[in-house]
């Protein structure tokens, strides 16, 4: 059997499917897609095109951003995941708090770099 499927010791979460999730988070977020894709029949939501350019500006000074972003969003769920004491079952609610957080914060006119992104959002880069 897998463990997958259940509890991890302590409370955690499987760190792997946490990372695609993620990533997952990140392109439906920001409606990313490669450029080959077939275009959007629905426009997407104006939350996820202002996010997708405050990013596009993020990475126009900093090519690393976007993997700064990444680590940012995991960090994110990961302190929502202790702060709320969720459960593996609970991890959808977790990923789509931070979902939202993510847009709003992306929206802010505070921020402009990864690190405003992840003051914003309260966490630290440096620990």
């Amino acid at each position: 059997r897998s463990g997958a499927h259940f509890p991890l010791p302590g409370g955690g979460y499987p760190y792997a499917c946490a990372g695609v999730n993620v990533a997952f988070l990140l392109t439906d977020s920001l409606c990313l897609q490669r450029s080959s894709d077939p275009p959007r029949k629905v426009p997407p939501p104006k939350d996820s095109v202002r996010g997708r350019r405050k990013l596009g500006r993020m990475m126009a000074q900093d090519p690393d951003a976007i993997y700064e972003v990444f680590a940012i969003a995991f960090a994110t769920v990961d302190k929502e995941w202790s702060s709320t004491g969720a459960t593996y079952m609970m991890f959808t609610q977790v990923v789509q708090s931070v979902r939202g957080r993510l847009l709003s914060a992306l929206a802010s006119s505070k921020v402009q770099t990864s690190r405003d992104l992840a003051s914003q959002l309260g966490v630290d880069l440096d620990a």
